[in-house]
């Protein structure tokens, strides 16, 4: 028997959770110091690359790893406030290698018909699903950490182009690109000075400092759902991220 539902009980409401954010570019630039600055993080390490970063952090050497690492933020009290994968790319790699050695071979792309990364993909859904229910149930932040890759991309209505992507699978890509309440792309500003002299014409370039940018480009992927109202280019540190959420 369904059960009723009483229309004119429903009432307006707005409810804020904490944000699923993916930061990506190039290596070193910022992008784990970002992370570390969030409320109270606990970094899930598989890339190695911490030094010189105080936090806590939990070794991730194998899929089954991150596996334990999940269950225990989720059925342990504690007091960590945001979870942060460092790196999303380099934990596709040990999926790749998890599957890979449940068929018995060498590499995921030796599993015929690509079947290997549709496997691989349903490990990322897991992933995405247990982080989302940290934050739904845990109260937690997410913070996923990428590389990016400059890849074509074929704009159906028009010429393609160039531009920065996160660095995974296609279909993987997506999907994290989908589950993300932001997706921020961090990079070095270039500002451009020209100067004449006589009939030589030189420009050069100038470091404006590292910024993150919230909203697509030709040239990035990037976004921000319309609830975190954040302007098109804010300083890549948390502190401006979290001061400009609702600014816009």
């Amino acid at each position: 028997m369904n059960q009723s539902i009483d229309l004119s009980t429903l009432k307006k409401t707005t409810e804020q959770k904490p944000p699923r954010i993916v930061i990506y570019g190039a290596g070193g630039i910022g992008k784990s110091t970002f992370a570390a600055d969030a409320p109270n993080p606990v970094f899930l390490d598989i890339e190695n690359g911490l030094d010189g970063i105080e936090c806590a952090k939990i070794k991730i050497p194998s899929w089954e790893a991150l596996g334990s690492a999940m269950l225990a933020l989720q059925g342990q009290d504690h007091e960590f406030k945001t979870v942060v994968i460092d790196s999303i790319d380099w934990l596709e790699q040990l999926i790749h290698k998890h599957v890979a050695e449940l068929h018995g071979v060498k590499s995921v792309s030796d599993i015929s018909y690509g079947r290997g990364y549709g496997e691989s993909l349903v490990y990322i859904e897991r992933l995405l699903s247990g982080l989302t229910r940290l934050r739904d149930e845990k109260g937690m932040t997410i913070i996923l950490i990428a590389h990016d890759q400059i890849k074509r991309y074929d704009d159906p209505m028009g010429d393609g182009y160039d531009r920065h992507q996160l660095k995974l699978h296609e279909k993987a890509g997506a999907k994290v690109f989908e589950w993300a309440d932001a997706v921020l792309f961090a990079k070095t500003k270039t500002l451009t000075k020209s100067s004449q002299e006589g009939f030589k014409k030189s420009v050069k370039a100038i470091d404006a400092g590292r910024v993150i940018y919230t909203n697509d480009s030709p040239a990035f992927m990037a976004k921000h759902r319309a609830s975190l109202a954040l302007p098109d280019e804010i300083p890549l540190s948390w502190e401006a991220f979290i001061s400009n959420v609702g600014q816009r």
